[in-house]
């Protein structure tokens, strides 16, 4: 643990502040903690998965009882951004052996996967983005075993909604993802889907790839007038510029989006595969069929109409102040 780390959780001690140990994992979830660390009364410690290297989802019990030992003050809970691959597990099962409350902050869309529905161990509450997923997972026996909460997530807490903004922009579904812990992924699918899209009559687009995107070079060929951003770039910075968000269904873009308060397009062309429902998102998404119906429903320029505006998008993301809302949950120990 770095020296600064390590002296914050002494004065936390010694102040007896509630201390949780925050478990970085991936873009999402750090920006997420480093947020919630901002807003939270309790004193908030960061260690990170990553100093396993390429093998930080699959460390086997003993490492992981380690990592966590290394900590060398007492601490009253962990947060965690993933639960599922043997690291999390192991999370899971070293909290529960050590009578310390772990909590899992869901950072996508990851219910379209049938091992996430009972995995062998579970956190003591689980906080997902919105009341749907809430439901969803309340069916399962997830939900029967742990607690789950709508509390949405503290990346949005100072995230303003306004349908007005400026530009096009496109998260395009990865083509080649480079995965820290296990071989990479290839899609044929996303591959012909984003070429056939640059065929198209596309206005200007504020292309953003995937952080784990292989093929950036494809994507420079493809889309030579578009404006890049960088891969490790914050969305929400750019998406609230945007007047439209350009992505595929299976995207955690789509939700940012509706955080924002911009109306998504996304891509259903060519059978891409989704948990979803065509529809699902409701008035704050468009499914285009082809690139041409891309083109249309892009220049139609439609917005996002802000009345009831938070109640409505509750049901995919809660909105307001995600970490007030997890900060009182700790701290009352309601779960």
């Amino acid at each position: 643990m770095e020296t600064r780390s390590l002296s914050r959780l002494h004065a936390c001690v010694e102040k007896r502040q509630m201390v949780v140990l925050l478990v970085k994992y991936n873009k999402v979830t750090d920006d997420a903690f480093r947020k919630f660390a901002e807003h939270s009364s309790a004193c908030c410690v960061p260690v990170d998965l990553r100093s396993f290297g390429n093998q930080l989802d699959t460390q086997f019990y003993p490492s992981i009882s380690r990592f966590l030992s290394e900590v060398q003050l007492p601490f009253d809970a962990v947060m965690v951004g993933d639960i599922f691959w043997p690291t999390g597990q192991h999370i899971c099962y070293w909290c529960k052996q050590s009578g310390i409350p772990c909590y899992f902050l869901q950072h996508g869309q990851w219910i379209y996967v049938q091992n996430k529905k009972n995995p062998k161990h579970l956190p003591t509450a689980t906080f997902v983005f919105g009341n749907n997923i809430e439901r969803e997972c309340l069916s399962w026996n997830y939900g029967k075993r742990s607690k789950v909460i709508a509390t949405g997530t503290p990346r949005y807490d100072k995230t303003t909604v306004s349908p007005n903004g400026d530009g096009i922009y496109f998260s395009p579904p990865v083509i080649h993802e480079q995965i820290p812990s296990s071989s990479d992924q290839y899609s044929r699918t996303a591959y012909r889907q984003v070429e056939a899209l640059a065929s198209a009559d596309l206005p200007q687009l504020m292309l953003h790839p995937h952080y784990r995107e292989g093929e950036l070079s494809k994507l420079r060929e493809w889309f030579p007038d578009a404006h890049f951003i960088h891969p490790m770039s914050d969305p929400l910075r750019w998406i609230q510029k945007a007047s439209l968000v350009l992505a595929h269904r299976n995207s955690t873009t789509v939700l940012d989006a509706i955080a924002c308060g911009k109306k998504s397009i996304l891509m259903n062309f060519d059978r891409f595969p989704s948990c979803y429902d065509e529809g699902y998102f409701g008035r704050f998404a468009v499914e285009a069929h082809s690139p041409q119906e891309c083109v249309d429903a892009l220049r139609s320029e439609e917005r996002l109409d802000c009345e009831n505006y938070h109640r409505d998008a509750a049901d995919y993301i809660v909105l307001g102040s995600a970490s007030e809302r997890i900060d009182r949950i700790l701290h009352n120990r309601s779960v």
